[in-house]
């Protein structure tokens, strides 16, 4: 089996993890782990340094086909999306 382009990945760059609350996921990143934000380039884009890398929250709108989360439900990640350095 062939490794392609992945030979060429020296490190993760950024990790994304999609949230639908993102105030419960700021708490506990912020208040329980004790990540301290490194950047918000919006209210749904929040961004922490963890150790070389960034840590990224973002909170996307639903889709037509998401349906909202019922009363006393957590969804907190949907989607979680890597970036590497080459």
């Amino acid at each position: 089996m062939s490794d392609g382009g992945f030979a060429a990945i020296r490190a993760v760059d950024y990790t994304v993890i999609y949230v639908r609350d993102m105030g419960a996921m700021r708490a506990f990143y912020e208040d329980v782990l004790r990540f301290r934000l490194a950047r918000a380039l919006s209210d749904n884009w929040l961004e922490y340094h963890v150790g070389a890398n960034t840590l990224v929250l973002a909170c996307p709108r639903l889709t037509e086909g998401e349906a909202p989360v019922p009363a006393g439900m957590a969804a907190l990640l949907v989607h979680t999306q890597a970036v590497f350095t080459v």
